[in-house]
């Protein structure tokens, strides 16, 4: 490579290739709230105890968490979600509004944030 210009062209491929590696590696940025509009519940574990709600940019809902979830969402981020399987998170849902039948939130908000969970989330 003796010109400037090959140099010139050879550095952007590379950073191209690097760029869209890195991408691939790391998933979208999580960003953490206290605040919730409403009572939730965990959508990993079932619980209701000093939720989290970590929205995505640009997207107005996001995933519940309470903090014990929340701290494994920062060590190991999306993998956590692959580990919550259908009956599992079913069961740990209906076993919180049956030990809680009359407080919030109702079945009908939980399945409202299970479904934009799941369409929110699902890579």
């Amino acid at each position: 490579m003796n010109g400037w210009k090959q140099w010139k062209n050879a550095d952007a491929e590379y950073a191209r290739d690097y760029r869209r590696r890195m991408d691939e590696m790391t998933p979208e940025p999580l960003f953490e709230s206290f605040h919730l509009p409403r009572p939730k519940i965990c959508l990993r574990c079932g619980r209701s105890e000093q939720l989290r709600c970590c929205t995505r940019p640009g997207h107005a809902a996001g995933l519940t968490l309470c903090a014990r979830c929340a701290a494994d969402w920062n060590l190991s981020s999306y993998a956590i979600l692959k580990g919550v399987r259908a009956n599992t998170l079913t069961w740990r849902l209906l076993q919180f509004k049956l030990k809680h039948p009359f407080s919030r939130p109702s079945v009908s908000e939980i399945y409202e944030d299970v479904k934009t969970c799941c369409a929110g989330y699902a890579k």
